[in-house]
């Protein structure tokens, strides 16, 4: 049996706090925009500007005459001047025309992911492959309405809306998971090898992959060793979180399960009442909602001190 310790929800926690600010409706719009932009060609006679193109680039790289194969880059695509590139990489690119290869050394800066790697300089050598010009569209009523919006203004509207709800998500998972990290430091508890190949089953059955890629996943040991953390982790939150739902006698209403999928129902799921679903997903629509309530329970009991991201 796992104990439960009588002070289990007294957690001093601290967690990240995201806000909404300004400029982020004007930088998700360009985004939507550029994602409606269409690709013109760009002549043989061209050559790279600094804004409004996409390059497609090749390189290699060396580091006093060795070559260093995570440089080795074939037909990478970028937005030239979205700062996709080092700014210096990026110069050299600026000018050169379509086919051309260029020889030149850059310095990696001081916070490059690889800690050997910083602040060194390399000897690259980069092609330019292909090169095409950024047609995008005006952003106006008109552009809103080819989206399915009245105006402009609903469509800022609806990406503040967006935003908003995205970051109250990460500031609840944010919470969630420190009040989760906290239980884990007060319960004593080893969970079975058994079920942790249950969860890494659960994982990979329940991933993006297509269906022979999930089969072949299922049987790849090396995948799922890199998985056991992970799957340890959930597993002993779920334990824990049961054991808590006894212990307080948790649940969620019927009631409350009708409202939490009426509110969280996507559209075509939407076309299907609460009353006309199966059981056994009514049943895991419960069992999701109790785990959400007990984490709610806990953070009344808990003193969280934020700090903001």
């Amino acid at each position: 049996p796992i104990e439960i310790p009588d002070n289990y929800a007294a957690l001093s926690i601290e967690c990240k706090r995201y806000h909404f600010r300004d400029g982020m409706v004007e930088e998700r719009l360009k985004a939507i925009v550029r994602s409606q932009a269409q690709m013109k060609p760009v002549t043989d006679e061209g050559k790279a500007q600094a804004n409004g193109q996409v390059a497609t680039i090749s390189h290699k790289a060396w580091r006093d005459g060795v070559e260093l194969p995570e440089f080795n880059v074939s037909q990478f695509t970028v937005d030239l001047g979205s700062g996709q590139l080092f700014a210096e990489m990026e110069q050299q690119v600026v000018g050169m025309s379509l086919g051309e290869t260029k020889e030149f050394s850059l310095e990696l800066p001081a916070d490059y992911g690889a800690e050997e790697l910083r602040g060194k300089i390399l000897q690259f050598s980069l092609t330019l492959d292909n090169l095409q010009e950024l047609v995008v569209p005006t952003i106006d009523d008109e552009f809103a309405k080819d989206l399915q919006f009245d105006d402009l203004n609903a469509l800022k509207t609806r990406i503040e809306e967006d935003i908003r709800a995205h970051i109250q998500n990460m500031n609840d998972e944010e919470v969630e998971q420190n009040i989760l990290k906290g239980l884990a430091e007060k319960i004593n508890l080893d969970v079975p090898p058994a079920i942790v190949d249950q969860v890494i089953d659960e994982m990979i059955t329940h991933s993006s992959l297509e269906e022979d890629m999930r089969k072949k996943a299922l049987k790849d040991n090396k995948l799922r060793e890199s998985l056991i953390p992970t799957a340890r982790t959930r597993a002993k939150n779920t334990l824990m979180l049961w054991e808590i739902i006894k212990k307080e006698n948790l649940t969620a209403t019927e009631d409350e399960t009708r409202q939490f999928y009426q509110e969280n129902a996507n559209k075509d799921e939407a076309q299907t009442s609460f009353d006309q679903l199966e059981s056994q997903f009514k049943s895991e629509l419960k069992e999701s909602l109790t785990l959400k309530k007990t984490v709610a329970f806990i953070k009344t009991k808990s003193q969280i001190h934020f700090v903001d991201a």
